[in-house]
């Protein structure tokens, strides 16, 4: 390649793509006449090469799998991507196109982005244009042994089809899982994937794909579509629907689970996506899931780092940091010993509490497979721990500041022939602790609820949530329950008062219908009227549905507000079922969701 530049700049970088570990970055350099992203850096090293028959000694950055550069250029920039190529002992450099241009050629146009991918070499040498001067930067592709391993005896799936290519880095195996989201119990392909995994797609013809979180609160799973496509013009787009010859990537980030999709209705594909060897990873919205066990806290703030001593030991701690009438609730994948200790600093030692289980509060630190155990957090020092019987499996220390006032947890106990379903009993402890549950609600789960029974429970949430009664809100905006009678089939009291505040209507003709049952898209306009009259913002971007065209226009909004906070969302195949009837063990569910929502 002849030189055209007045001076040569050796800068080295280390680039590992790291697999596995947690700590690859990324490096971003604003330079005068162009941005540089350059992925999955790792470390940084010297080695001395043999380049067109001459030896000397390099800076080299460590690159892993999936590392790529890009480059957006303000003005024309000559820069470039060479592969090394070994002949009789020496490296000779051989330049790449780049992505994006449309040209083989070192050199990138005012306002143009081009990218490469650095991969099936190991050396790779790149340069570009700074202040008249040529930057060269040397990189390394290298292994990370335990990724390696897996991958060697891993196919790669192939998702390409005649309308896009696709791939999703970091898949290291795939397995089968049988979970519970969205109130939907499915077995699930489900591709093992390390941190840093990103999906890209190159379309040929409009196209539909996307991916969200699958959230994990308090045992209940349900699915997020928050994941945002990166466009190659630096727009983002939440929507599935891509245009034809569009390039895109998505990252995966933030969470345990993930969900993706191709295609739509009968040729609709869906697979999850599951982060392994994650230990390192931040943590988000309280989930501190282990391969071996789901562990969740609600009202969680941030991780402080803090030095404790009890049980006559001193160390230094990750603490988790969550407000008052935080609820612990872990689930296990198998048998462990596991147990909450309330930590005394005066004294220096930890006191075991109780597990709260199928609503009866046992002072047990065993724990079977698959049972949801939850316990009450108040202000003060806990330490979670498991343990199998070869010793310690994980530990987590938190911490619970004051906040809002603190109240004794309710024992919640059901009958064993009148209790909800298991993926619900953890939801509908924390809804009863909270308050939001009339006492003569607290049976019959799982059948349908009614007008009259969801009118009391709103109420009940409405006064929880602003300690006043359902007079005195009423009366903050002008109203009275008792005002001109509406109906004739129905004087409850609750009833009224939801009337008057505008949160539901009647049948017509001064009819309510307080025996009727609730549909799905019923509620979602329910519990969008009870967040506006508590003064919420009830506008969302809400998830594309399937059965969109199912939903009845005065409803659309609510679906909109409700599906965009994670109140409700889909009931599989993407479907929201608007007209579907509703459960109590749904509706308690949903409102505990709206009442943490409104915090």
């Amino acid at each position: 390649m002849t030189k055209t530049l007045s001076k040569i700049l050796i800068i080295t970088m280390l680039l590992t793509v790291i697999v596995v570990p947690a700590f690859a970055e990324d490096k971003v350099m604003q330079e005068d006449k162009c941005k540089i992203t350059i992925t999955n850096i790792v470390g940084q090293t010297k080695e001395t090469l043999k380049m067109y028959n001459q030896e000397r000694e390099y800076d080299i950055y460590l690159v892993t799998k999936g590392a790529r550069i890009t480059v957006s250029a303000t003005e024309g920039l000559s820069c470039g991507v060479s592969a090394l190529v070994e002949e009789d002992g020496s490296y000779y450099g051989d330049p790449w196109p780049w992505e994006g241009t449309g040209e083989f050629r070192s050199y990138i146009d005012a306002n143009q982005t081009a990218y490469n991918d650095l991969e099936g070499c190991t050396y790779y040498k790149f340069f570009y244009e700074k202040n008249d001067e040529r930057v060269i930067m040397m990189f390394k592709l290298v292994e990370d042994s335990a990724t390696t391993a897996k991958e060697k005896e891993f196919k790669q799936p192939d998702f390409n089809t005649d309308k896009y290519e696709l791939t999703i880095t970091n898949i290291i195996g795939e397995t089968t899982e049988t979970l519970t989201i969205d109130e939907r119990e499915e077995e699930y392909k489900v591709y093992l994937i390390s941190k840093d995994s990103k999906a890209t797609i190159k379309t040929t013809a409009e196209s539909y794909a996307g991916g969200g979180i699958v959230r994990n609160e308090n045992g209940y799973m349900y699915s997020d579509p928050c994941l945002v496509w990166n466009m190659d013009n630096d727009k983002t787009s939440y929507s599935p629907l891509l245009k034809a010859n569009t390039k895109a990537d998505m990252n995966f980030e933030g969470s345990t689970y993930y969900y993706f999709s191709t295609g739509e209705g009968d040729n609709r594909n869906l697979f999850l996506l599951k982060v392994v060897d994650n230990n390192e990873q931040e943590k988000v919205d309280g989930d501190l899931n282990h391969e071996l066990y789901d562990l969740s806290i609600t009202n969680y703030d941030k991780v402080v780092k803090e030095t404790l001593t009890f049980n006559n030991e001193t160390k230094e701690y990750d603490v988790y940091v969550a407000k008052s009438n935080s609820l612990l609730t872990y689930k296990p994948t198998d048998s462990f010993y596991a147990g909450v200790l309330e930590i005394n600093l005066d004294e220096g030692y930890a006191a075991p509490m109780m597990w709260t289980i199928n609503g009866h509060q046992e002072l047990v630190n065993y724990v079977e497979a698959d049972t949801v155990a939850t316990c009450e957090l108040k202000p003060g020092y806990y330490q979670f721990a498991v343990d199998d019987d070869n010793g310690s499996i994980s530990e987590v220390i938190i911490k619970v500041v004051a906040g809002e006032k603190v109240t004794e947890p309710i024992a919640v106990e059901f009958d064993e022939n009148d209790a909800p379903d298991n993926w619900a009993k953890g939801d509908i402890t924390s809804a009863i602790q909270k308050n939001l549950v009339p006492l003569n609600l607290q049976n019959n789960y799982k059948q349908n609820i009614t007008r009259k029974e969801f009118c009391q429970a709103v109420i009940q949430l409405l006064e929880t949530k602003t300690s006043k009664t359902a007079e005195q809100i009423l009366a903050d905006v002008g109203r009275r329950s008792n005002e001109n009678d509406p109906f004739t089939d129905t004087s409850e009291d609750y009833i009224l008062a939801a009337y008057q505040l505008k949160i539901i209507g009647g049948r017509g003709n001064k009819i309510f219908d307080p025996n009727g049952t609730i549909i799905r898209q019923e509620a979602a306009a329910i519990l969008t009227n009870v967040a506006r009259v508590l003064g919420a913002d009830v506008n969302g971007v809400g998830k594309k549905f399937a059965d969109d065209g199912d939903i009845t226009n005065y409803a659309k909004a609510s679906v909109d507000y409700v599906s965009s906070k994670g109140i409700m969302g889909a009931m599989g195949n993407n479907k929201f079922g608007p007209k579907t009837t509703y459960t109590r063990q749904q509706s308690y569910i949903t409102l505990l969701r709206l009442f943490n929502a409104l915090k």
